[in-house]
C-alpha cells in the first residue's frame, strides 16, 4: 500500500465535503480510489450509494478496475466479503452515463421514450441539418407561414443559407448558453434597445490588469532615455492612470487617456514616435523590447472599437440585436421539430441526457427526494472539466451541498476541454462553495512522475507566466509542484530551435535528436520488481511526440520516414479519408450499381483489389457506349488478372444484397488483393486497425429498414468521407520499438520517459464567426441589403472575440502545461526562430522568460525546488541546464523504414538475411515460384500463356465444378462425419513482414477437434508431387490460424486423377519450413528466376519431350 502524504490522508476524510486541487503526477486517482474504498470501511455504506464520475468511459473502466484490484487485498477482506458482487453494478461511469440511469429508472416522469437510445455523431448531425433544411423549406412554402418574416430578415443580413443553417445548429447544439442567454441578454424580445451587459462590454477595460502595468513598465523604460517633447506629457497621462488605478475609478476615463497616449507615442504606421517621442539621435539599441512590447498594446488600444448611441440612424449593434430577436423564433420551432422527431424515433443526444436530468430533478419533488436518499456520497474525478449544466446538477443531487458529501478532485491548470464546454470558473465556484460550508480545500503539490530538471524548468515558466495575478477571469494561479519522484536522477531539459536561414526543417532536427540519442544510448530510469528505480538504455517506445494538433502530422511522419525511424500515430485524423476506407467505399458503391457507378469500377480495377494495369482500362474505356462493367465483361483479350477480378466481381455482386455490410467488407478484402494492401508497409498495423473500425462501423450500421441496406450504407459512408475530416484513426497497440505520436488532449493522464513538444512557435486557430458566447450572446457581422450588402462592424463582436480568445489564450497555457508535464525523464522543446532570434506564441514566451537568444548554446537557470521525502520537504537551489541545439551531427539518412520492424518476429529463428520490402502473395502463385522459379518468371511476370493451355473458365465455375467434384470423392465421408465445416475459407497469414493468402475449398473440424484443410488445385496436373508446394504454405497457413494444434493436417484432392493426397505437419517441423520459404521470397524480390529442370517433366511450359521453352544463355 502507498504511504500517503499528510494532505493525501487529508483528503481521505469522509465526514466532510472535500476539494483537492490536484498538481499533475501528485496521485490523485489513487486518493480518490482509497477515498472510495474508505467509505466502503465505514460500514455505513454500500457500493450503490457511493456515485463516481469521471470524463471518459475508460476512464471510469478503470477507476472500477482499481477499486476492484484493491478489494482483494487482504486489507480490504471485509469490504471484498461484503460488497464484492455489488461492485459489477456500482454507479461508476461518465456524467453522460449517470444521467442515462436516472433517466431509464423515471423515463415518465421525465417526459421521454421509455427505451431511449443515444444519437451522436455524424448521425446527429444529418438529423439535425435535415430537421433545418426541411424547416426552411416549409416556412418559404407560403408567405402566410408565421415564420416567414423571420426567415426573410435573417437571410437578407446573414451572409447565406449555410451561414444561417451553422448558426442555428450552433445554437441547438449549445443550447444549455441560449437558456442562459435568453434571462440575461434576450431577456425582452420585444425591446429594440440593446441590452445592458453589452453597454457594460462598451465600456470594459482595453487592457486587463496585468497589461497594464506591463505597457506602463516598458513605457516607462523607454521614456527614461527619451528627448522628444511629447515625453512630459506621456509622465503626466501615466500618472493619471495610476491615480485612477488606486481610486478604482471608471474604466471611460481610463480608455480616454491610453487612446491620448498612443497618439503621443506613435505614428499613424503603428511605429514609435522617434521625432516626438525618443529622439531622433538617440539610440534605441538597449529600448528595443521595450519598444516592440509597448507598440503590441497600442495596436490593441488603437483597434478598440467605440460605441456610439448618440445618432439618428440604427447603429450596427441595434441591427444585430435586432436579428437575434427573429433569430430566436426560428430557434424555438427547429429545437421543437428536432425533439419531436428524436422522440419519434427514441432517441435523445447528449445534451438531451443532462438537460432533462436537471429538468427532472427542478420539476419533479418525488424523483428528487428518492435520488437524494438514494445516493449518499458523490465522487468526481476532472472535475476542472464540467460546465455549468453540470454544476447545476451536482447542486441538485446534493441540495446544494446540504443533504450528500461531495469530493471533487482536479486540476483547473489542466482544463484543456473548452471546445466541449468545460468552463474552469466552475472548479473554483464549487471550490468555494465547500469552502463556506466548512469543508476541506486540500491542495496535492507532490509530482510522482517526474525528474528534478523537468519538474524545476515546470515551475521557472509558468511560476513567470502565470504568477500571482489572474490576467481574466478564465486564467489560474499557478501552484508550484513539489519533486517527490526517489530515482537518482535529475533528468534534462533540451530546446531545439530551428534557424529560418538555414536549409533544414524543424521535423528533420527532432529525427535526427531521436536517432542522436538512440545512437549514444541516453540513459531513462525505470522501476524494477524491487520498486528501486535503475536507468537503462532508451529505446524508440521510450520516446513520444506530442503535437498541439494533427495538423502537424504530415511533416513529422515524413522526417521519420526519411530517416528510418519506426512510429505509431495515435488518434491521427481524417479516419474516413484514408485510402484503405476510400478503396472500399469504391467497391461497395459499385456493388450497389454495376451498371452506374463507372468511376468506381475503374478505381476498384485500378486500386489494390486487382492491380489492373492502365493499358486494360484505357482499351475497355474505347470499347464503345455500354457501361464500363458491360464493356470490361465483353473485352475480348483480358489478362489473366483482369478475368480473375470480373469473376471475383460477379461473384460480389450476386452476393452483395444477401449479406450483412460489414460480412460484405470482410469477403470484398479477403477474397482479393485488398488483404495485403491493408496488412502491409510502414504503415500496416494502422490501415489494419482502420479497417477493423470499419467492419464496427458496418457492424452497427442497421439503416432504413424498407430500403437497400448497401444503398444505404453507401450514401451514410460518403457523408462520413465528405464531411468528417477529423475523424481520428483506429487506435493501435503500442511497440516498444516505435516512438509514439499523440495530441497532447489524447495525452492527458499519460506519462512517457520521453516528451517531445514540436512547432511551439505555430499559431493557434483564429477565431471564426458566428459566436456564442454566455456572457454577451451571439456575435457576427451582419449584412445591410439597403446598403447593396456592406458588412457591418457592430462594437459588441469585438468584445465577444476578445472574450473569446481571452478564454482560448488561458487554455493554450493550459494545454502546454499538460505537455510539458507528461515527461517523466526528459523534456524536448522545439520550434523556429528567425535571423533575429525571435519567434512567435509560446516559444517566444519561453525565450523571454528564460532570457537567451539565438548566440546562446547553453543557458543555466537557478532554481528553488521543494522536495518531498520521508514525509518531509526540504528546498533545493541549483542551476538547471538547458541546452539549445541549432544543429545535430550528420546521421545517415538513408536507412529504410522496413528494416526497422515494429513487432518481433513470429519466431525465434529468423537467422536468413531479411527481405527489403513487404509484399502480398497468393498461395498458389508463391508455389508455382517454390516449383521453379523461371515458371513463375514466365506465367505471372511476362504473362506468357502456356502451350496448348486454352483460357480458362471463370472464377465461379472452377469451384463450384471443384465442390461438386469433391462432393462426390472419398472425402465427402470426412465432410459428413466433422463437428463442423465451411466451404471456399479464405485464410491469411503473416509470413515475416509479408502477407501470404489463400483459399481452401474445405475447412472441417474433425471429432478430436482438429481443423483440416483440403484444397482441390485448378491445375489438371497428372503428378500430384508438384502440388507439394502448395500444401507446404497450406500448412503454414493453417497453422498460424489454430497454433495450438499439434499436428496440422492439408489434403489435396485431384478431380483429373480422382484421388487424393495428404500431408501432415508436426509443430517441430514449421519453424525450419517458415524461414525456407522466407528464403525463397527474398530471392523473389532479389528477381532470382532460376530453371527447376527437376520440373520440366510436369510443367506447361515445356515441350512435348519434356525441354524447357527457354533455351540456356
Amino acid at each position: 500500500m502507498m504511504k500517503f502524504t499528510p494532505n493525501q490522508q487529508k483528503a481521505l476524510t469522509i465526514d466532510k465535503h472535500v476539494c483537492v486541487t490536484a498538481g499533475a503526477g501528485s496521485g490523485k486517482t489513487t486518493v480518490l480510489v482509497e477515498r472510495y474504498l474508505e467509505i466502503l470501511r465505514s460500514g455505513n455504506i454500500t457500493p450503490s450509494q457511493i456515485v463516481a464520475i469521471t470524463f471518459t468511459k475508460k476512464a471510469a473502466a478503470e477507476i472500477k478496475a482499481r477499486i476492484i484490484k484493491e478489494i482483494h487485498e487482504e486489507r480490504n477482506r471485509k469490504v471484498r466479503e461484503n460488497y464484492i458482487e455489488e461492485m459489477n453494478t456500482a454507479p461508476i461511469s461518465t456524467f453522460h452515463a449517470f444521467c442515462a440511469r436516472i433517466l431509464r429508472e423515471y423515463p415518465f416522469d421525465a417526459k421521454i421514450p421509455a427505451s431511449f437510445t443515444i444519437i451522436e455523431g455524424i448521425e446527429q448531425k444529418i438529423l439535425l441539418r435535415e430537421v433545418i433544411k426541411n424547416a426552411f423549406d416549409n416556412i418559404v412554402s407560403s408567405i402566410d407561414n408565421p415564420f416567414y418574416s423571420h426567415l426573410e430578415f435573417c437571410l437578407y443580413r446573414t451572409r447565406n443559407k449555410q451561414f444561417l443553417t451553422d448558426l442555428l445548429t450552433d445554437m441547438v447544439n449549445e443550447r444549455s448558453s441560449i437558456e442562459i442567454l435568453r434571462e440575461s441578454v434576450y431577456e425582452n424580445i420585444d425591446n429594440t434597445d440593446i441590452p445592458q451587459r453589452w453597454y457594460e462590454a462598451f465600456n470594459a477595460p482595453i487592457l486587463t490588469e496585468k497589461e497594464l502595468s506591463n505597457f506602463m513598465d516598458n513605457l516607462y523604460s523607454i521614456l527614461e532615455i527619451s528627448k522628444g517633447r511629447n515625453v512630459e506629457k506621456t509622465r503626466e497621462l501615466l500618472q493619471q492612470i495610476s491615480t485612477l488605478s488606486v481610486q478604482n475609478e471608471d474604466n471611460e476615463e481610463q480608455r480616454r487617456l491610453l487612446i491620448e497616449i498612443t497618439g503621443l507615442i506613435s505614428t499613424a504606421k503603428n511605429e514609435i514616435a522617434t521625432r516626438y517621442l525618443v529622439g531622433i539621435n538617440v539610440d534605441k539599441t538597449d529600448i528595443a523590447d521595450n519598444i516592440e512590447l509597448v507598440l503590441d498594446k497600442v495596436k490593441k488600444i488603437k483597434s478598440a472599437p467605440v460605441y456610439d448611441a448618440n445618432t439618428n440612424f440604427e447603429t450596427d449593434d441595434e441591427l444585430l440585436y435586432k436579428i437575434s430577436q427573429n433569430l430566436l423564433p426560428l430557434y424555438d420551432l427547429i429545437l421543437k421539430n428536432y425533439q419531436e422527431i428524436k422522440f419519434t424515433q427514441g432517441k435523445l443526444d447528449n445534451q438531451d441526457l443532462q438537460l432533462k436530468t436537471v429538468y427532472l430533478l427542478k420539476n419533479n419533488l418525488s424523483v428528487r427526494q428518492k435520488i437524494r436518499k438514494q445516493f449518499k456520497y458523490y465522487m468526481i474525478d476532472e472535475y476542472q472539466d464540467t460546465n455549468e449544466i453540470q454544476s447545476e446538477l451536482v447542486n441538485l443531487l446534493t441540495n446544494n451541498l446540504n443533504d450528500s458529501n461531495l469530493f471533487i478532485v482536479g486540476d483547473p491548470k489542466q482544463s484543456i476541454y473548452g471546445f466541449r464546454g468545460a468552463d474552469v470558473r466552475v472548479f473554483d465556484e464549487t471550490k468555494q462553495k465547500i469552502k463556506e460550508l466548512d469543508g476541506e480545500d486540500i491542495s496535492l503539490q507532490e509530482n510522482y512522475r517526474s525528474l528534478r530538471d523537468v519538474v524545476g524548468f515546470v515551475n521557472s515558466i509558468f511560476k513567470r507566466q502565470d504568477g500571482d495575478q489572474l490576467e481574466n477571469e478564465f486564467d489560474v494561479i499557478y501552484e508550484p509542484l513539489h519533486k517527490a519522484r526517489s530515482a537518482d536522477g535529475n533528468g534534462s531539459v533540451e530546446i531545439i530551435l530551428r534557424q529560418e536561414e538555414y536549409d533544414i526543417s524543424e521535423s528533420d532536427l527532432i529525427a535526427q535528436k531521436i536517432k542522436s540519442m538512440i545512437d549514444s544510448k541516453v540513459k531513462i530510469w525505470e522501476q524494477g520488481e524491487d520498486i528501486k528505480e535503475t536507468p537503462r538504455a532508451i529505446q524508440y517506445g521510450d520516446i513520444t511526440i506530442l503535437i498541439r494538433s494533427r495538423g502537424h502530422l504530415p511533416t513529422i511522419e515524413t522526417a521519420l520516414n526519411k530517416f528510418g525511424i519506426p512510429y505509431l500515430t495515435s488518434g491521427g485524423i481524417g479516419f474516413y479519408q484514408r485510402q484503405e476506407i476510400y478503396d472500399i467505399w469504391n467497391y461497395l458503391n459499385f456493388l450497389s450499381n454495376p451498371d452506374g457507378n463507372d468511376t468506381s469500377l475503374i478505381g476498384v480495377l485500378r486500386g489494390p483489389a486487382f492491380g489492373i494495369s492502365d493499358v486494360e482500362i484505357f482499351e475497355i474505356s474505347h470499347l464503345g457506349k455500354g457501361s464500363f462493367w458491360d464493356n470490361s465483361i465483353k473485352y475480348k483479350s483480358p489478362s489473366k488478372r483482369l478475368c480473375q477480378a470480373i469473376a471475383t466481381l460477379k461473384n460480389h455482386i450476386e452476393i452483395a444484397k444477401r449479406m450483412s455490410i460489414n460480412r460484405l467488407i470482410q469477403t470484398i478484402v479477403n477474397d482479393t488483393g485488398m488483404i495485403g494492401a491493408i496488412k502491409t508497409g510502414n504503415k500496416g498495423e494502422q490501415k489494419w486497425a482502420n479497417y477493423k473500425k470499419l467492419l464496427e462501423l458496418a457492424g452497427t450500421y442497421d439503416g432504413d429498414e424498407f430500403s437497400d441496406l448497401l444503398d444505404e450504407f453507401v450514401k451514410y459512408l460518403d457523408i462520413l468521407i465528405s464531411e468528417e475530416p477529423l475523424e481520428g484513426d483506429a487506435p493501435v497497440e503500442e511497440s516498444s520499438s516505435a516512438v509514439k505520436i499523440m495530441t497532447i488532449h489524447s495525452a492527458k493522464g499519460k506519462e512517457f520517459p520521453v516528451v517531445i513538444l514540436p512547432s511551439l512557435d505555430r499559431q493557434t486557430p483564429t477565431t471564426h464567426e458566428p459566436i456564442i458566447d454566455d456572457k454577451l450572446g451571439v456575435g457576427f457581422s451582419p449584412l445591410r441589403p439597403e446598403k447593396e450588402y456592406h458588412k457591418t462592424e457592430p462594437v459588441i463582436v469585438p468584445a465577444i472575440k476578445d472574450r473569446k480568445k481571452s478564454k482560448e489564450n488561458a487554455e493554450e497555457k493550459r494545454v502546454f502545461y499538460v505537455g510539458v508535464t507528461r515527461a517523466r525523464d526528459r523534456l524536448i522543446l522545439s520550434g523556429s526562430i528567425n535571423e533575429e532570434g525571435k519567434s512567435k506564441n509560446r516559444l517566444q514566451e519561453i525565450i523571454e522568460i528564460l532570457e537567451f537568444s539565438n548566440e546562446n548554446d547553453m543557458i543555466q537557470v537557478q532554481v528553488k525546488l521543494d522536495v518531498y521525502s520521508d514525509g518531509e520537504t526540504i528546498q533545493d537551489i541549483f542551476q538547471l541546464p538547458i541546452p539549445i541545439i541549432k544543429q545535430i551531427g550528420e546521421i545517415d539518412n538513408r536507412t529504410p523504414f522496413d528494416e526497422i520492424t515494429n513487432t518481433p518476429p513470429e519466431l525465434p529463428y529468423d537467422e536468413i538475411e531479411k527481405s527489403n520490402y513487404a509484399s502480398t502473395f497468393n498461395v498458389q502463385e508463391l508455389a508455382i515460384y517454390g516449383l521453379c522459379p523461371l515458371r513463375f518468371y514466365l506465367e505471372n511476370v511476362l504473362n506468357i500463356s502456356a502451350l496448348g493451355v486454352d483460357s480458362r473458365p471463370e472464377e465461379t465455375q472452377i469451384l463450384d465444378q471443384q465442390n461438386e467434384n469433391l462432393l462426390s470423392s472419398e472425402l465427402a465421408e470426412l465432410k459428413s462425419s466433422s463437428l463442423f465445416s465451411v466451404s471456399n475459407q479464405q485464410i491469411h497469414t503473416k509470413l515475416d513482414k509479408h502477407i501470404i493468402y489463400g483459399r481452401l475449398n474445405w475447412l472441417v473440424k474433425e471429432e478430436s477437434g482438429i481443423w483440416h484443410g483440403i484444397k482441390v488445385p485448378t491445375d489438371n496436373t497428372e503428378n500430384m508431387n508438384v502440388l507439394s508446394t502448395e500444401m507446404e504454405l497450406y500448412g503454414l497457413l493453417l497453422y498460424a490460424n489454430y497454433p495450438n494444434q499439434q499436428t496440422i493436417h492439408i489434403t489435396c484432392y485431384s478431380p483429373f486423377l480422382k484421388r487424393h493426397i495428404e500431408k501432415s505437419f508436426v509443430i517441430s517441423d514449421l519453424p525450419e519450413l517458415r524461414l525456407s520459404w522466407i528464403e525463397r521470397i527474398s530471392n523473389l524480390q532479389h528477381e532470382d528466376y532460376t530453371k527447376n529442370l527437376e520440373h520440366c517433366n510436369f510443367c506447361p511450359y515445356s515441350d512435348l519431350e519434356g525441354n524447357c521453352i527457354v533455351n540456356e544463355t
